[in-house]
């Protein structure tokens, strides 16, 4: 399973924490709060967000991204320290069982969708309690790992937030007289359906020019596509054999595989790393449960020849019938002076096809010819996703026929030759065929806008009430009550709120009308008890969905952050 950013990122970020405290200050990268953050340390979790990249971009950062990387970790670095910090102010711990028992109620949705957890089609859950359990068929460690670091932990502080840090006196006093109240209120009621306003053609072009990418027809692109393997050659081999038994050397001297694959040799960039997970040993390979068998745990054995490449295997550990290992992929990658050897080939497929097309190029040359038919241009049409965007980057303005320049893709070790045979990219559906609708979008949004300022004047004693307006009464309502259906809690609040604030009141579109509301009377009874978790409850439910990312933003921004790094 593809590690996700987030739990590479945990994992770096509680590297950070158990950083020793008593480091010198030359070993040090900076502090956080305080906090020493090692070289060391610091190095892991930026080579981890590297990884991570290449992992989701299939290719090595620019130099800018590499500096986006290195921001990106230090405020991973802050995070995980401020959350540390309050985990410890308010003793929040978390247990394994916790962590599982949290999972099995609450299955990520990328699990629930994930082929690797379904069962013809539908998602199984036998194979995601055995992994959740187990580690096999799939490996959740990671998962497990976020969450007893992070995820469950976090869901233990936001009470703790809520109740010390963002729950002050005075709100809790204004919500104690909410709950203590009882409210005669008057509503003045307006038909939306009586406001008709005018839409004019310059507004429905403007709305349509504006939100064109709801209309914007599916994208769909139709090629075809030759290709010409360039064959490593007996030096590219040779020169692979003694690359794979460098790494096996620096490997059995302790240098991580993490290391390895940021390395600046040409070959590098090729390395594929990759954990198995737990593995039943009946079911491995007879040659290479002979390799494995013969490792120490820990140890990384020889590299293994297969006819595309070679492997290196480390055991990470073996119980009764099972085993786990990772594995170092070093493919036979052509030189440069093989890719260029070939180029001429492919230069003059691209001439042949450009003159009679690529049916006939293929044809004539004895290349194979792919289709691609109307296919999302942004679909991995092909296995190499840079020859993907290199072709999605030419494609605006092409006319049906135009045959790419050849490109080289060095992940399938291959020249490609492109043809276009179709393709709408930005085709939207004409402004007649969805002009109803947006002078219905804009004729409910107009009236909307109309009904609240011809409620503001009301409101606040500029304009009467019209004559079709009607009244509603309700007496004795309190926080309890759903006389005005289950929304009544949070719109009594809200009014009784402003009137205790000494506020304008605010209309509400409802049901089709317009709610204008007036307090005529409240009396408070102050006998009634309030608990405090009803002071929270209270709180908690009218906070802004997004509330604990904006605290921790604004602890980000007073985080002291002193770095000893370029």
């Amino acid at each position: 399973m593809t590690r996700s950013a987030f739990s590479i990122t945990a994992l770096l970020a509680l590297a950070l924490l158990l950083a020793g405290c008593g480091a010198n200050q030359g070993n040090l990268a900076g502090r956080i709060n305080g906090q020493p953050v090692t070289l060391d340390v610091f190095n892991d979790s930026y080579r981890g967000h590297y990884t991570n990249f290449q992992v989701l971009n299939n290719r090595a950062p620019s130099r800018d991204e590499r500096e986006q990387i290195k921001r990106q970790t230090w405020s991973d670095a802050a995070r995980g320290v401020i959350l540390r910090q309050y985990f410890a102010k308010y003793k929040i711990s978390c247990t394994p069982s916790e962590v599982v028992d949290t999972l099995s109620k609450n299955i990520p949705s990328y699990i629930l969708n994930s082929p690797r957890f379904m069962t013809n089609g539908v998602f199984d859950p036998q194979i995601y309690n055995q992994s959740l359990l187990y580690d096999s068929p799939e490996n959740l460690a990671l998962l497990r790992q976020d969450y007893l670091d992070w995820k469950v932990p976090i869901m233990k502080l936001m009470p703790e937030l809520i109740k010390h840090e963002l729950l002050d006196r005075a709100e809790s006093k204004l919500i104690t007289e909410l709950l203590q109240s009882t409210a005669d209120l008057e509503f003045t009621l307006l038909e939306l359906g009586d406001i008709d306003p005018y839409i004019s053609p310059d507004e429905v072009r403007s709305y349509y020019e504006a939100n064109s990418a709801q209309y914007r027809l599916e994208p769909f692109v139709s090629l075809s596509y030759a290709t010409l393997e360039v064959l490593p050659s007996r030096t590219d081999i040779r020169l692979t054999n003694a690359y794979a038994d460098s790494l096996y050397r620096e490997l059995s001297s302790g240098t991580p595989a993490t290391d390895l694959l940021e390395d600046v040799h040409p070959f590098a960039t090729n390395l594929q790393f990759k954990n198995s997970g737990f593995i039943a040993v009946a079911e491995l390979d007879a040659e290479l449960n002979n390799y494995l068998s013969a490792l120490q745990e820990g140890a990384w054995g020889q590299p293994l020849a297969s006819a595309t490449g070679l492997s290196l295997h480390q055991l990470e550990k073996r119980t009764k019938s099972m085993c786990i290992f990772n594995t170092l992929w070093v493919p036979y990658q052509p030189t440069d002076s093989s890719i260029e050897g070939l180029r001429p080939s492919a230069e003059l497929a691209v001439k042949l096809a450009r003159s009679r097309g690529l049916a006939v190029a293929c044809e004539e040359l004895s290349l194979p010819r792919n289709k691609i038919h109307k296919d999302d241009p942004a679909s991995l049409w092909f296995p190499d996703p840079q020859i993907v965007a290199g072709i999605r980057a030419q494609l605006s303005g092409q006319p049906a026929g135009h045959v790419f320049d050849a490109l080289y893709s060095s992940l399938e070790r291959k020249w490609v030759i492109v043809e276009l045979n179709e393709a709408s990219l930005d085709a939207l559906r004409p402004l007649a065929d969805v002009e109803a609708d947006i002078r219905e979008n804009l004729a409910r949004d107009k009236s909307e806008q109309l009904a609240l300022q011809i409620s503001e004047r009301i409101i606040s004693g500029q304009d009467m009430p019209p004559a079709s307006a009607k009244t509603r009464s309700f007496e004795g309502l309190t926080a309890d009550s759903r006389a005005l259906g289950k929304n009544t809690p949070q719109i009594f609040q809200g009014i009784l709120r402003r009137h205790l604030q000494n506020i304008p009141q605010e209309a509400f579109i409802m049901d089709g009308m317009i709610w204008i509301p007036s307090v005529i009377a409240v009396e408070r009874d102050k006998k009634i008890e309030v608990s405090e978790d009803s002071i929270e409850a209270v709180f908690t439910a009218n906070l802004s969905p997004d509330w604990f990312d904006r605290w921790m933003d604004r602890q980000l921004k007073q985080a002291s952050i002193q770095k000893y790094l370029d």
